[in-house]
Order: C-alpha cells, then sequence, then structure tokens
C-alpha cells in the first residue's frame, strides 16, 4: 500500500513558515508489537505537508519505551500528544504526563479510544491517499534504526494479503487525525 516510491521525502530541514507540531502514541505493551510513535510538524492547516523529523518504532516494554517517550517529547516539544487510549493506553498517557510534569515540561497530552465503527484494516486503506499525498519522510541516511524500521513496515504493508504487524501505518493514521 505505500511503495518506497510513491512516498515524499526530504532532508531532515523544515520549509519556512507557521507549523503546529504533534505525536500520535500507538501504544504497545511489549509481546511483538511495537510502541510507534511519528512526530509530525503540520503547514498549511488540514491538507498541507506534514514532516516527520522522529519516529520512537520500539518493541520493549513499558520500562524501555515510557523514558525514550518522555525524552523524545521533551526533545521536539509538540503542541500536543495523543495517544490511543484502547488497551491502557490511557493510563500510559497519564504516566507520561506525570514523568513530563516531573521534569517540569508541560505538553497538551490526550487519549482517545479508537472508534469501533471502523475496522483498522479499513481506516488504513482510507488514510492511505493522505498517508502518500502529505507525509515527508527523513530521506533513509538520515532516519535513525527506530525510524528506519518503521518505514520498512510501513513500505511492506500489503492491503490483500498477510499483515505481520499494522503499528507503523496505524500510527501515521492517528496523526492526521488529530
Amino acid at each position: 500500500m505505500f511503495p518506497e516510491d510513491e512516498l515524499n521525502y526530504y532532508n531532515g530541514v523544515l520549509p519556512d513558515g507557521e507549523y503546529i507540531s504533534a505525536a500520535a502514541c500507538d501504544v504497545a505493551w511489549g509481546g511483538g508489537d511495537s510502541l510507534s510513535m511519528p512526530f509530525g510538524n503540520a503547514f498549511g492547516g488540514d491538507d498541507g505537508p506534514i514532516y516527520i523529523p522522529d519516529w520512537i518504532f520500539n518493541k520493549g516494554d513499558k520500562y524501555i519505551t515510557k523514558p525514550l517517550v518522555v525524552a523524545k517529547i521533551m526533545q521536539h516539544k509538540p503542541n500536543m500528544v495523543r495517544a490511543e487510549a484502547n488497551n491502557g493506553g490511557d493510563e500510559y498517557a497519564e504516566d507520561i504526563d506525570r514523568l513530563l510534569r516531573e521534569q517540569g515540561f508541560k505538553t497538551n497530552i490526550s487519549w482517545a479510544k479508537a472508534s469501533n465503527q471502523i475496522g483498522k484494516m479499513a481506516k488504513i486503506i482510507q488514510y492511505a491517499p493522505d498517508v502518500k499525498k502529505r507525509f515527508y519522510f527523513l530521506k533513509p541516511e538520515l532516519q535513525s534504526e527506530e525510524y528506519k524500521a518503521a518505514m520498512e513496515e510501513l513500505t511492506m504493508f500489503v492491503q490483500i494479503g498477510n499483515n505481520t504487524h499494522d503499528d507503523a501505518p496505524d500510527g501515521l493514521v492517528q496523526l492526521l487525525q488529530l
């Protein structure tokens, strides 16, 4: 669904202009799934480009991922962070907020349950054209190991057939829904 040659890339330098910085956290508790948290800088409103300067994509448990999430939020300073509240994501987000406040850092952190009106695959299919049109990913040589792993999962994702995991495309769709 997301062939590498159909995606947009950039050199790590953001264009001039005002933007809103946000992050979406698809929480995972280990066990094979990855916590997927793309950071995005959105230019030009609802249809403008979104540049992805960083992406946490980690299979570790909460004791590994929470310090990573806190550090990256403090590094990128997003205006808003939203976590998927299903399966304890609300508790995860509350704990991240507490850890950030202990560091003297405040940002808008919210959580919401994924809608049960539409399945995850249908949601990914619905937003696939927007992912290909609006997102700008770092050039491969600028990507961290976790960013590369997320991109590999994204570019290997298929509409027909089996996907072992859907964490990368789901994290991007959640970012679009902010």
